[in-house]
């Protein structure tokens, strides 16, 4: 009987760490692979997306498919674009993906996108000159403070070209959750693509 006594205790003992050290995998687990809140350190995304704001960023959807046009993503700037970016996590929209032809700009400062100006009401200012075709497996990323950000358009000199590989992203930023006062759902192009123009 003493035995088993003090197997009961053991294992009353042992249950609140095992459910600590569950709750603790699960979050980890949850962190790593389902969904994130990212700080925002920058203001390449403004008007978006403000210093200070916390994203919260998604990372399911890259599991099954590759970043949409027009979506707001978190990604590894190490070996993107120089040692600048090394170590960081960035955030821009994409713009062009996979065998996309992106030119900027027409004669009303708007993005072309495979012969089509783009309707960017979350843009301000105007993004360095480039003119590329987006390589296989990589993206063309821009903040939406075009003036100031440093982006795809801004490295286009650079060995890879400005792009960003796709296996560098880490999710979909959907939202802003923090400052309340800039809470909010991040717009996210649908499937007629409502950003080109007419």
């Amino acid at each position: 009987m003493q035995h088993n006594s003090d197997r009961q205790r053991r294992a009353l003992f042992a249950f609140p760490w095992l459910l600590i050290g569950g709750a603790i995998l699960a979050a980890f687990v949850l962190r790593a692979l389902v969904a994130q809140v990212y700080f925002v350190d920058s203001g390449s995304m403004r008007p978006s997306l403000a210093i200070g704001d916390r994203v919260f960023v998604e990372k399911l959807s890259h599991w099954w498919r590759d970043p949409q046009r027009g979506e707001v993503v978190v990604f590894d700037g190490t070996d993107v674009w120089g040692a600048a970016a090394n170590g960081q996590l960035l955030t821009k929209r994409v713009i062009g993906v996979s065998g996309d032809h992106v030119v900027c700009c027409d004669d009303h400062g708007r993005i072309v996108r495979n012969g089509r100006a783009l309707i960017e009401p979350y843009a301000e200012g105007r993004s360095a000159n480039f003119d590329v075709t987006v390589p296989a497996g990589r993206l063309w990323l821009l903040g939406d403070d075009r003036a100031r950000s440093k982006d795809s358009g801004t490295y286009v000199s650079t060995a890879a070209g400005g792009s960003v590989p796709v296996n560098h992203v880490l999710g979909r930023a959907l939202g802003v959750v923090w400052p309340l006062d800039h809470a909010g759902i991040l717009g996210q192009p649908g499937t007629e693509d409502p950003h080109d123009a007419d």
